[in-house]
C-alpha cells in the first residue's frame, strides 16, 4: 500500500537556498523603525533649537482622550462636523483648557492655538517659518493646486494672481450683491409672518454660494437647472466635510478616502472645468457681455494658460468665499 503525501506551502519557512522570509521582513521593520526613530529625533532636536532661539514657552494643556490613539476624539469632531457644530463643540474646549493646546492622535503631537500673538505670527510675522505639512495632501484631490494647498514662492504666486482679478471685477461697486441680498431678505420676511424660528447659516452658505459662483463662474449657482444645483451643492457639501477630516488625520489623511468622496471632487472640478471651457470658447467672440461674465476666468487663464491650474483655482475662490464668509457671517 503506497502513502501519497501533501506537501503544505508555508511562505515563512526557509527556501532551499537558505532565504527566510520572516527575517526579511523583520530586517524591513526594524530599519523602518530605526529610520522613523531617528528622523523623530533630528525633528525634536530641531522644533527644539527653534524654541529656545526664538523663546517659545511650553505647552502646559493637553486635551485628554479615552481611547487608544485619540480615536474619541476623531469621533466627536467627526460628528460635529456632520451636524455643522464643529465650532461649537470646540469653543468649550478651549474656554476650559486655554487658547494653547497639545493634541495628541496616534502617537503624533498637533497644536491648536487661540493666542492672537501666536495667530500673529503664523499668519504674519513669521509666516516663512511654518508650513501646510500633510494638509497640503490630504486638501489635493479636491482642491487641486492652489492657495490652499501651497507653501512659499507658489503661495505668493497664487495669491498675487487672484488678487489682480479680484482688483477688476464688476462686484466692487457692490451690485452684483443685490438680487442675492433680496433672496434672503424674502426668506426671512417669510419666516417673521409666520411667526417661525429661522436659523441663518443656512441662509447665509447660500448666500455665499450664490455671490462666489457669480462671481467666478460668471453665473449664481441657482441660475443651474434644480437637479444640476442639488448635485453641484451637494458634492461641494459632502467633499468639504470629507476634506476637513482627512486633513485632522495628518499623515494617516489617505486611510479616509470613500469612494462618493472621489466622486463628489470629481464632481465639483468638473463643474469649474466646464465654465472653463465656456469661457475660453467664447474668448473669441466680439461681445462685451460675455466677456465680463468671464473676466475673471480669463484673467486667470492669461496668466496660467493651463485650464486644468484654472480649474483648480476656482474651486480655491470657491470654498474661500462660501464657506469662510458664510461662517464669518454665522458667528456673531
Amino acid at each position: 500500500m503506497s502513502t501519497h503525501v501533501t506537501q503544505i506551502f508555508d511562505p515563512f519557512a526557509a527556501s532551499p537556498s537558505g532565504f527566510d522570509l520572516r527575517l526579511a521582513l523583520l530586517a524591513v521593520v526594524l530599519s523602518y523603525a530605526i529610520f522613523r526613530y531617528r528622523q523623530l529625533c533630528s525633528e525634536y532636536r530641531g522644533e527644539t533649537a527653534y524654541g529656545i532661539q526664538n523663546n517659545c514657552q511650553p505647552i502646559t494643556a493637553t486635551i485628554p482622550y479615552r481611547w487608544p490613539g485619540g480615536l474619541d476624539l476623531l469621533k466627536l469632531q467627526y460628528d460635529a462636523n456632520a451636524a455643522q457644530r464643529l465650532l461649537a463643540y470646540q469653543t468649550p474646549t478651549f474656554e476650559k483648557f486655554g487658547p494653547n493646546l497639545e493634541i495628541k492622535l496616534f502617537g503624533n503631537s498637533g497644536y491648536i492655538t487661540l493666542d492672537p500673538l501666536n495667530v500673529e505670527a503664523v499668519l504674519s510675522t513669521r509666516f516663512e517659518d511654518y508650513g501646510l505639512g500633510s494638509r497640503s495632501d490630504g486638501l489635493f484631490r479636491f482642491l487641486g493646486e492652489g492657495i490652499f494647498t501651497q507653501d512659499g514662492n507658489s503661495w505668493k504666486h497664487s495669491r498675487e494672481l487672484l488678487r489682480r482679478p479680484f482688483m477688476r471685477i464688476p462686484y466692487q461697486n457692490l451690485e452684483g450683491f443685490n438680487e442675492h441680498l433680496d433672496d434672503i431678505i424674502s426668506t426671512l420676511l417669510t419666516f417673521a409672518k409666520n411667526g417661525a424660528t429661522v436659523d441663518l447659516k443656512p441662509l447665509f452658505f447660500r448666500f455665499t454660494l450664490a455671490t462666489t459662483t457669480a462671481l467666478i463662474f460668471g453665473q449664481p449657482v441657482k441660475s443651474f437647472d434644480g437637479e444640476e444645483q442639488n448635485s453641484f451643492s451637494n458634492s461641494f457639501d459632502y467633499a468639504s466635510m470629507i476634506s476637513g477630516l482627512r486633513i485632522r488625520l495628518a499623515d494617516l489623511y489617505f486611510l479616509y478616502t470613500p469612494s462618493r468622496f472621489k466622486q463628489a471632487c470629481s464632481d465639483v472640478r468638473k463643474y469649474a472645468f466646464d465654465f472653463v471651457e465656456r469661457a475660453l470658447a467664447d474668448s473669441g467672440n466680439d461681445n462685451g457681455d460675455e466677456d465680463a461674465k468671464y473676466a475673471f476666468i480669463r484673467d486667470l487663464y492669461d496668466e496660467l494658460k493651463n485650464p486644468e491650474l484654472v480649474r483648480d483655482q476656482l474651486v480655491h475662490v470657491l470654498i474661500a468665499g462660501r464657506d469662510t464668509t458664510a461662517c464669518l457671517l454665522s458667528w456673531t
